[in-house]
């Protein structure tokens, strides 16, 4: 999340880059879709010059940093990201929204998927975690849970 944040700061927008869908439109008027990520945490290069912030990003967050999420999120919604039925999809820094060069154009769309992960990281943080330890009464996860903390054990960090 640290690197999250730095980046946004660097490029003096708000943190929260993940995939989602992004200004471009195809030829029904689709909103295009696009793995998006900070390039410092880029397991695949070739989309650095793309900036598009996903609020459900952010609220991935809530549950580890709240102060620093909620902070973004409130900033996000001055930026018209605040919707009838929740956050929009997205903000795409890569176009400008008015020829005056405004940077930010709104994807006014919402993605279910976000919106769900959305809900479960909002219960998560006001409920200490509680779709996790649900995950993990299962039996069925219980029995594969070692797996989870194998690379931790062995003293390497799972996501590098």
């Amino acid at each position: 999340m640290a690197v999250q944040i730095r980046y946004g700061d660097s490029e003096g927008v708000p943190w929260g880059v993940s995939e989602c869908a992004f200004s471009a439109l195809d030829a029904l008027q689709t909103y295009q879709y696009a793995a998006l990520g900070v390039p410092a945490l880029a397991l695949k290069r070739g989309r650095e010059e793309d900036l598009v912030v996903a609020p459900y990003a952010t609220i991935l967050a809530l549950p580890i940093a709240p102060r620093a999420a909620v902070a973004n999120l409130q900033r996000l919604e001055r930026m018209g990201l605040a919707g009838p039925m929740g956050l929009y999809e997205s903000i795409d820094f890569t176009r400008e929204k008015k020829r005056e060069g405004d940077r930010g154009v709104v994807v006014f769309t919402y993605m279910a998927h976000h919106q769900g992960m959305s809900l479960i990281a909002i219960d998560n943080a006001l409920h200490r975690n509680v779709m996790q330890r649900r995950f993990h009464r299962d039996a069925r996860i219980r029995a594969f849970e070692t797996l989870l903390f194998e690379a931790r054990a062995a003293g390497s960090h799972p996501f590098r």
